[in-house]
């Protein structure tokens, strides 16, 4: 039976799609791209995500179509965010026509943050923690979060000044990663199996996913599954802390209430998006001359000021 999983992209389809393969006993499936059968491997996770098992991932409308139309039925096909709101819409109908099940794994309101960080799963290494000379890292920053700003970018040379032109100008509810999301596909009124990413990256529950999709949960395999869940969730582990405690960071600041920042390995967007919160909600701004890390919650409200920006 072929099942589609609707998801946004680094939220966790590649690794579901894995999941129900693997814990229902599936040995083999089809691949569109390679027009082969593939094993279903042990453990898809390669320490950036989990595409050591290469799904079926439809990337347009016209891919889909392909997909649905192909002869070979039993696979799982990934459905991704398209290129505009029609684009999506169609997709969406083009699901309630053609899969039998579908899962719509949708971002929970308390990771609305999760997207607004430098720490792409495949942005290298060297570039995990920032410098004001990394020239690669802020380009990817100002093309992700600011880029129509990115003259004035230019113009500034300091970590600290690169982060508050983070705070004033990035679009907190609308970036690369959110533009015509498809976890919104929920308002087309359709059938599906929800999965909310709170859920996926801490606790999910397979055996209630295979149940609605009539297949069976091999026991065996179920906890060699497990294994590897605790592993993959360790990739989602800082930008999920971060999210689940953003609101008590931002209420330590303002109170002057003694918490540890440290633990959470902020990275200079997510330091933007802090201090981008205190400027427009609370229109108060941080005197971060350099200011080169986000130590303590009471380090920064004694850096507070009034806004002084407008």
């Amino acid at each position: 039976m072929q099942t589609t999983i609707i998801f946004d992209v680094d939220k966790g389809g590649h690794f579901l799609d894995w999941s129900i393969c693997f814990v229902s006993g599936k040995k083999e499936y089809y691949h569109y791209k390679t027009q082969k059968m593939l094993k279903v491997v042990e453990n898809p996770v390669n320490g950036i995500n989990s595409h050591g098992h290469q799904s079926n991932a439809a990337m347009s409308v016209n891919q889909l179509v392909d997909f649905y139309n192909h002869k070979n039925r039993n696979t799982n096909i990934l459905l991704h965010q398209q290129d505009s709101e029609e684009q999506t819409r169609k997709a969406i109908d083009l699901v309630k026509q053609h899969s039998p099940k579908t899962i719509l794994l949708k971002n929970h309101k308390d990771l609305t943050y999760y997207d607004l960080s430098y720490r792409k799963r495949n942005f290298p290494s060297q570039f995990r923690y920032r410098g004001s000379n990394d020239k690669e890292f802020f380009d990817y920053v100002t093309d992700k979060f600011v880029k129509n700003s990115k003259l004035q970018w230019d113009n500034f040379e300091e970590l600290w000044d690169k982060r508050e032109f983070i705070a004033l100008n990035i679009e907190v509810f609308y970036n690369e990663s959110t533009i015509y999301p498809i976890e919104n596909a929920h308002e087309y009124d359709f059938e599906h199996y929800l999965i909310d990413t709170k859920e996926m990256f801490l606790d999910l529950n397979i055996q209630n996913l295979l149940n609605y999709l009539e297949l069976p949960c091999e026991q065996q395999k179920l906890y060699k599954w497990q294994t590897v869940y605790e592993q993959w969730k360790k990739i989602h582990e800082q930008k999920m802390n971060f999210c689940l405690s953003f609101r008590e960071i931002i209420d330590n600041i303002i109170e002057n209430k003694s918490m540890d920042l440290t633990c959470f390995d902020l990275d200079v967007v997510q330091e933007g998006v802090i201090q981008h919160t205190l400027i427009y909600k609370y229109n108060l701004n941080l005197k971060t001359w350099k200011l080169e890390k986000f130590l303590n919650t009471s380090q920064l409200h004694n850096l507070l000021e009034d806004n002084t920006h407008f």
